[in-house]
């Protein structure tokens, strides 16, 4: 227990011959009045952390009666109880407190999977990682999870076959995000062949939702349109409202990205009264979004600011997600077109700042395009094609490219910069942007 622990973890780990789980509650005041242990958060929740020299001479006496090899596997085993006791996974919604705890025990988390990975339990290892992806999915700790879910899948060869279908499914939504579609396609197909034997719907929803984006990067937006009808009938199989709304999501964005607005409306309400039935705040988060850049690209500025400006407050008051910062980055440019260019200025800023420190050169370039409208819009037109050149470097090395309706949009403010100093004097500032490294571009972008 490094950095903590509750009464649940202590008595998963402490019960024994001697000690019974219901007098651990007890031993805890007791040691606490004692200044052995600390105890910290609120009485609806306590947590209690164990002082570092308390901690080194209890591990000394666990070494001295032989018992330290059986307090790590209970140990790791009230890790793989709490990993594993969490409520079905459903994309774009609150998971009811789970990704909460599990966070807050990250580091014995951590501990438990290492503990495995040394002793060569592969099946803990797997049960592990099949339960937590969602957690380092959702928080994002893509590397992290991907690397624990990999190796998982490697040093395993005979697991049941919802452990494995977890892992590669797992594994797909990881590849999806670092747009290693091939791979993402490949452990996809696996894992659906998974769920389909063990008649799984939650398990395929989650697979045709993969292979729906990696198809509308590799086949086109209308194979992954059936997968995302297939990802919706497997959720109403399921009778999960919020995996309902989840697909719609995902039919939504797909279509409001290739221009088909009249055709994502119908879908775009449903998502919308099925969050508010719910009362969901993810959800409804999502649905907010939607409706803020359908109106977005559509060019209704007033309510594109309303409902993006709702569903950014609504996430902040939740925890960072990548919705977080589409959602700003689309309040920023609704921002922009309205003519509130020092808050669009801003808000660009601070996305710059926060994408620059994951690196994402895509996310980047998306911050840096919108400092190029603000630009022209202060008549800065030729500051305005430096950076589009900037931003076209940071795509080219994203691997990357914009769907449909928002390279019109960008292709609409492009022209907008073309008119003003004409194309002779446009491309020449666009070729003096594109060849500045990127490290070079984002210090003056930053100093400006």
């Amino acid at each position: 227990m490094l950095h903590g622990f509750d009464e649940s973890l202590a008595a998963g780990v402490g019960k024994g011959p001697s000690v019974a789980a219901e007098a651990i509650p007890e031993l805890l005041a007791t040691l606490a009045d004692a200044s052995l242990i600390e105890r910290v958060g609120d009485d609806s929740a306590p947590h209690y952390r164990m002082l570092a020299t308390i901690r080194e001479y209890a591990l000394e006496r666990l070494d001295a009666l032989g018992e330290h090899e059986a307090a790590a596997a209970r140990h790791a085993s009230a890790m793989l109880a709490l990993a594993e006791d969490a409520p079905p996974y459903v994309p774009k919604a609150t998971r009811a407190g789970w990704f909460q705890h599990i966070d807050r025990e990250r580091a014995n988390i951590d501990a438990a999977l290492d503990w495995a990975q040394s002793t060569g339990d592969s099946l803990l290892l797997a049960r592990l990682a099949s339960a937590l992806w969602p957690y380092w999915l959702e928080y994002p700790l893509g590397r992290i999870g991907y690397h624990w879910v990999t190796t998982a899948l490697e040093h395993a060869d005979d697991l049941p076959a919802r452990v494995r279908a977890e892992l590669l499914t797992g594994a797909s939504h990881f590849e999806l995000t670092f747009n290693s579609h091939d791979l993402a396609y490949a452990h996809a197909t696996e894992a659906l062949a998974l769920w389909q034997k063990i008649n799984d719907p939650v398990g395929q929803a989650h697979i045709f939702a993969t292979l729906g984006w990696a198809r509308a990067t590799t086949d086109g937006p209308r194979e992954a349109f059936t997968m995302f009808q297939w990802q919706l009938e497997q959720w109403q199989a399921a009778d999960n409202e919020l995996g309902i709304a989840a697909a719609l999501n995902d039919i939504v964005m797909l279509l409001i990205a290739i221009g088909e607005f009249d055709t994502a409306l119908p879908y775009l309400r449903q998502q919308r009264e099925i969050a508010q039935r719910t009362g969901d705040p993810l959800s409804q988060s999502h649905a907010l979004h939607n409706i803020g850049l359908h109106a977005l690209l559509r060019g209704d500025i007033p309510t594109a600011l309303r409902e993006l400006g709702e569903a950014v407050t609504t996430l902040e008051a939740l925890r960072p997600t990548f919705l977080t910062t589409t959602s700003k980055l689309y309040l920023a440019t609704a921002q922009c077109l309205a003519g509130q260019l020092d808050t669009a200025e801003a808000g660009y800023r601070e996305l710059l700042k926060l994408h620059e420190r994951t690196g994402d050169h895509w996310q980047q370039s998306l911050a840096i395009l919108g400092h190029a409208a603000v630009a022209h819009r202060r008549g800065q037109a030729e500051r305005a094609a430096w950076l589009w050149g900037v931003a076209s470097t940071l795509q080219h090395d994203s691997g990357l490219t914009p769907m449909p309706a928002v390279q019109a949009f960008y292709e609409r403010e492009t022209q907008l910069v073309v008119d003003q100093i004409g194309p002779d004097a446009f491309a020449a500032a666009f070729a003096r942007g594109a060849a500045v490294p990127a490290s070079e571009a984002l210090a003056a972008v930053r100093a400006w």
